[in-house]
């Protein structure tokens, strides 16, 4: 995949604060999550321990974010996995006319959402578990058409683009097209449309809260 992709500028897209938010959806930068070091040391020491690096990593109870930190860690000290840990999925529909929806769930359920108005959505529990589940089981089908990506991650997709983008281990995953071109495409289409119904479902469950 080129590194020539049509992008744009984040701080064009969303104000300070939500750019911050927007990148740490992505966890490939230890040093965003320099409040995690009190509770996992061992991402942050200079010569850290590949065991306790691994139960992290491997620990399903961890935040799905935690363990992609470990696992960049454990890349970083060479040591690599053929087990595909798919840990996160995160839409980018950029309209035509310039706002943005940002949507990230994770394999524990979290999901965050920054929609084009730089409004967050946060929920530490699955909105629709079932649902969710159904886009990872999406997913798993299209990491190995597309490999991961070793340059820097890309700023957001161009207007009128949409990106998906896996979080696997340490690794990022993405497909990158038209807006109408991924909403027609044989692989990116049931998972951006799965991905729509999360969406739409994050956005009803904030507006009952606020009527609540």
């Amino acid at each position: 995949m080129s590194n020539t992709l049509p992008v744009s500028n984040i701080n064009s897209i969303y104000d300070d604060a939500m750019t911050q938010i927007y990148h740490l959806m992505f966890a490939d930068h230890l040093a965003d999550f320099k409040d995690l070091e009190t509770f996992f040391p061992e991402l942050f020491a200079e010569e850290s321990d590949k065991l306790d690096l691994s139960a992290i990593a491997y620990d399903k109870d961890n935040e799905s974010r935690v363990r992609i930190l470990a696992f960049r860690r454990l890349k970083e000290m060479g040591i690599t996995t053929d087990e595909k840990n798919l840990l996160g999925v995160i839409i980018e529909n950029h309209f035509k006319e310039g706002g943005m929806d940002t949507l990230a769930i994770y394999a524990d359920g979290q999901v965050r959402y920054i929609n084009q108005a730089n409004k967050l959505v946060v929920s530490e529990h699955a909105i629709d578990k079932a649902l969710q589940a159904e886009v990872f089981k999406l997913s798993q089908n299209i990491l190995p058409v597309l490999g991961p990506w070793d340059k820097p991650r890309l700023p957001p997709p161009a207007a009128d683009f949409l990106r998906v983008t896996f979080l696997v281990n340490g690794d990022i995953y993405f497909g990158q097209a038209p807006t109408d071109v991924a909403f027609e495409d044989e692989m990116m289409a049931p998972i951006a449309n799965a991905m729509l119904q999360v969406l739409l479902k994050t956005i009803e469950k904030a507006s009952n809260s606020t009527e609540e």
